[in-house]
């Protein structure tokens, strides 16, 4: 083995051009630094890592057994050719910024009791769970609207129609899964008794 040893102070090396490192051979580049410009390092003779004037840029995977630490706020982690999809936090909000296509995940998004989804610029529609019920809250300007060709309201279990409303059809509205009240063509159905309260 050859070494370089130094015991005191510091070991300076100099050039005017770069400083460039191979294997045993001179077939394979291990490292070239360059001054005035990059810095850059190889594995295999694959270039993985270099700097660059407007910071360092990666070739490959990063893993680290740390976290990653972006100081100061409205720094982004930017994904994409186009930089399509940016997250950071401005100092008070996080944001996720999507300019291109969709977000899609494929696996579930969970929200702890009392913890809103909400939509608008004034939170206008709000969907949560407070720890004993789920709502469906429209806070805001206009009217909640709920549109399907055929749309149900289901038991907890989901094997119970509670109200059925079908596009160009019947409306109707069921007792313990049984159809008790129901629109037709020319009007309305009944099944069972009708009651009145007193007055």
């Amino acid at each position: 083995s050859s070494r370089i040893n130094n015991a005191t102070g510091s070991l300076k090396f100099k050039t005017a051009t770069k400083y460039e490192f191979y294997n045993s051979d001179g077939t394979e580049n291990l490292a070239i630094f360059t001054p005035n410009d990059s810095c850059e390092l190889y594995f295999d003779n694959v270039k993985k890592f270099e700097t660059t004037s407007g910071g360092v840029l990666a070739t490959g995977n990063i893993e680290t057994s740390e976290h990653i630490s972006l100081t100061g706020d409205s720094k982004k982690l930017k994904f994409g050719a186009g930089e399509d999809l940016q997250i950071y936090h401005d100092g008070s909000n996080s944001f996720i910024n999507n300019t291109t296509g969709e977000i899609r995940t494929n696996d579930t998004w969970r929200w702890d009791d009392s913890a809103k989804a909400t939509f608008g610029y004034s939170n206008d529609l709000q969907l949560f769970h407070d720890g004993s019920h789920s709502w469906v809250k429209d806070t805001g300007a206009g009217n909640l609207y709920i549109t399907g060709s055929a749309v149900y309201i289901m038991n907890a279990a989901g094997d119970e129609y509670m109200g059925a409303f079908t596009q160009d059809a019947a409306a109707s509205l069921h007792y313990n899964g049984v159809n008790k009240f129901e629109t037709y063509a020319g009007g309305c159905q009944m099944g069972g008794d009708l009651s009145f309260a007193d007055n």
